[in-house]
This record gives structure tokens, sequence and C-alpha cells, in this order.
């Protein structure tokens, strides 16, 4: 019986409207970010930033030809605030 695994490893291509599977097995990069706080009744008020980059492109299979291509790096930029609550 075959295991099957819930991860996906397949992206969609808006500009075609096709589907291509993932072909990269490991991706290296790295993440950094800062978070703040400041102090507010019995909790606090707090705020982050993170920026993440990979150092190598993300690979998928070219159906026409059956070879993996180089399609993207992913780069992303996100920013978070909320209230902590003290117990």
């Amino acid at each position: 019986m075959k295991a099957e695994s819930s991860v996906s490893t397949e992206i969609f291509n808006f500009s075609t409207s096709e589907k291509m599977d993932i072909d990269s097995t490991v991706l290296f990069g790295i993440t950094v970010g800062m978070e703040v706080s400041y102090p507010v009744g019995s909790g606090a008020i707090v705020g982050g930033i993170r920026y993440i980059n990979d150092f190598t492109k993300l690979k998928v299979k070219d159906f026409s030809s059956g070879e993996s291509v180089e399609a993207l790096t992913r780069r992303a930029l996100t920013f978070s605030a909320g209230y902590q609550i003290s117990f």
C-alpha cells in the first residue's frame, strides 16, 4: 500500500491557466525580522515586520519537454499587529 503525501506538489500558472508540478526538493533561504511591543493596560500592543528571501529558484517540470526549468524566487515582506493579553 502506497503512503499518500499531504504536501501539494502543484502550482498554478495564472498567465496560461495550467497547473505545473513542482520539481524542487529543498529550497534554502533566509528570514529576518523585528518585533516591538508597547505596554498598554494589562497587556501590550505588538507589531512586527519580516522579510523572507530564497537563495535558490523554485523549479517546475515543463510538460512539453519533460525538463525542469527555474520558475521563480520566493520573496515576501510581511507586517503584523496585535494586542498581547497578559495572564
